[in-house]
């Protein structure tokens, strides 16, 4: 979500920023609501999702977004010369961001002691 949000080649970057300023948007006590109460009442007859499952899920989506707003952060502390040698070379942009980018991003917000 954080490399789609900073993409300028995506198809669609609106997408991942509306699900995180969604998410980010709307209290974990209201998403956690929606899933336990709300979204049986929306499913079919006979599906049923167990409400563990459920909370769990709205969890991680929340906690996706929080951590994709991280990282697009940390993306944005890396110094653009340290992403100029790649792009000169053989690395497509997968490779490039797995192998450099990303890295560099995460150690820049991980907390140091």
């Amino acid at each position: 979500m954080a490399l789609g949000r900073r993409s300028k080649t995506a198809r669609d970057p609106l997408d991942c920023v509306l699900y995180v300023e969604l998410i980010r948007g709307v209290p974990l006590i209201s998403l956690l609501f929606m899933a336990s109460v709300m979204f049986p009442l929306f499913m079919p007859d006979g599906v049923n999702i167990d409400k563990l499952l459920r909370a769990q899920i709205a969890f991680v989506l929340f906690a996706g977004a929080y951590l994709a707003e991280v990282i697009r952060g940390g993306l944005q502390a890396v110094p653009r010369d340290s992403t100029k040698p790649p792009t000169q070379s053989a690395f497509r942009t997968g490779r490039k961001n797995g192998l450099i980018i990303l890295p560099q991003a995460i150690r820049h917000v991980i907390p140091r002691w």
